[in-house]
């Protein structure tokens, strides 16, 4: 992860690293750790040892005054572990919350790559802040396990022109669920609000085409100017897949003007 700035516009607050396996240790996370302890402690275990971390930088604008806090993160791949992504959500948001006390009234971007698509409930909990025991997310978390089974790369061979499978929790079958929120309800993605859908893709391997990658904003401070759509298809899948040779990452750029709306008296 990482977060440029111009200096001539913008002088650093804070800065923050955010090492999940650690935060989720510390002691405003004890109930969490209990509940995971009680009911669901392999997810917890996965917590505890996963490498995701996140960034939260703090800006001053040093034009119009005002402060924008600029969180990024690249949260935990695993066709299975939609559940230990959300978690990792609730830590993030929850943490900048807790470091964004005293700092005045700041207009919060979230972005990365979440690992999941607009149809998974993690990116409904991103936008309305509370997700609810009964969410998909849960139940497609059932299976996870640690190491690549047999069924890992699946995704990679899935047709790229159809919805994923939607899943239907199936009676009498016990999993892990609980209902569960974060600080900053009320944001949206840029690329939605200006275009009123995602992008088709963001990421582009073997024959998965899909949106993985977002900028969310909080939506009572911030305003979309504009975005850049992502390139035409046939670019992109030119040679199968990405990395290629015009595109040195397999995920694409997404990229959006935000405008700090006005002060309200």
């Amino acid at each position: 992860c990482a977060t440029f700035w111009r200096t001539s516009r913008y002088c650093k607050v804070q800065h923050k690293r955010l090492a999940l396996r650690q935060v989720v240790n510390e002691a405003q996370h004890t109930e969490l750790v209990a509940h995971l302890t009680a009911h669901c402690p392999d997810a917890l275990e996965v917590l505890q040892k996963v490498t995701t971390v996140a960034q939260l930088t703090v800006l001053e604008d040093l034009h119009l005054g005002g402060t924008v806090a600029v969180v990024n993160t690249h949260l935990f791949f695993h066709p299975s572990a939609p559940h230990i992504r959300t978690l990792q959500v609730h830590l993030i948001l929850t943490e900048v919350a807790r470091a964004l006390e005293g700092v005045d009234s700041p207009a919060l971007i979230f972005c990365g790559d979440l690992n999941v698509r607009p149809t998974n409930g993690l990116y409904e909990f991103v936008c309305k802040g509370a997700l609810s025991k009964d969410a998909l997310v849960w139940w497609k978390g059932r299976n996870f396990k640690w190491g690549k089974g047999e069924d890992f790369y699946d995704f990679l061979n899935t047709d790229a022109t159809q919805p994923p499978p939607v899943e239907v929790p199936e009676p009498g079958v016990e999993y892990f669920s609980m209902d569960l929120d974060h600080p900053f309800p009320g944001m949206r993605s840029a690329y939605a609000a200006a275009a009123g859908e995602e992008p088709e893709y963001t990421n582009v391997a073997g024959n998965f085409l899909g949106t993985l990658d977002y900028i969310f904003y909080q939506t009572d401070r911030l305003e979309v100017v504009s975005t850049v759509p992502v390139p035409p298809k046939e670019a992109v899948t030119r040679h199968t897949g990405l990395p290629a040779v015009a595109f040195p990452s397999d995920h694409l750029a997404v990229i959006a003007d935000l405008r700090v709306k006005a002060s309200t008296p």
